[in-house]
């Protein structure tokens, strides 16, 4: 035959190991070979992908050190999220000494440095997109059965974006704005 079209896609939605998390991709691909005289070909195809990735906002920065492992807490399985009643309890993210140390030099100038995970599912999220558009050409003359010339294109242009949002009512908020408190 002197032409064949392949024209390809793909949609996969995968859910994240946290709430409110996970992410979603769409594949097009179409590929065209055309025979223009005996022994000369033209390959051509366009793929586009878009990736989407969404989840709760990140609750501490890395530090200096980037040594993450020593500056997380350590959430132990089975911990315990509410009361009896169904109130979110807090987790300890400081020693109690400090805490009360900050109180006792900053009183009601500080804002709740107590972390509630169950209050902060709804006060933040990171959503991310990222998109690739790929163009692609070849041009072959076969010359004999053991010798072929080929000329070959090749264009890819990709972009993302990723977004952030704190809300005043998160920790990671009220923690930021602690610190810079005086």
């Amino acid at each position: 035959s002197k032409i064949a079209y392949t024209l390809n896609g793909g949609y996969s939605r995968t859910k994240g190991n946290t709430v409110n998390s996970g992410n979603d991709r769409i594949n097009i691909a179409n590929n065209m070979q055309l025979n223009l005289i005996k022994g000369l070909s033209l390959n051509a195809g366009v793929t586009y992908n878009v990736n989407r990735t969404w989840g709760l906002g990140t609750l501490f920065m890395a530090p200096p050190t980037g040594d993450i492992t020593t500056y997380l807490p350590a959430f132990m399985p089975y911990t315990r999220l509410v009361d009896d009643a169904g109130k979110p309890l807090p987790l300890s993210l400081h020693r109690p000494g400090f805490l009360q140390a900050l109180s006792e030099k900053y009183g009601n100038k500080i804002l709740d440095n107590s972390y509630y995970p169950l209050n902060d599912l709804n006060e933040s999220y990171n959503k991310g997109r990222k998109q690739n558009l790929g163009l692609t050409a070849d041009l072959r003359y076969r010359l004999s059965e053991m010798f072929s010339a080929n000329v070959s294109y090749n264009y890819n242009l990709g972009a993302g974006s990723t977004e952030q949002f704190y809300s005043g009512n998160s920790y990671y908020m009220r923690n930021l704005i602690n610190q810079f408190t005086d």
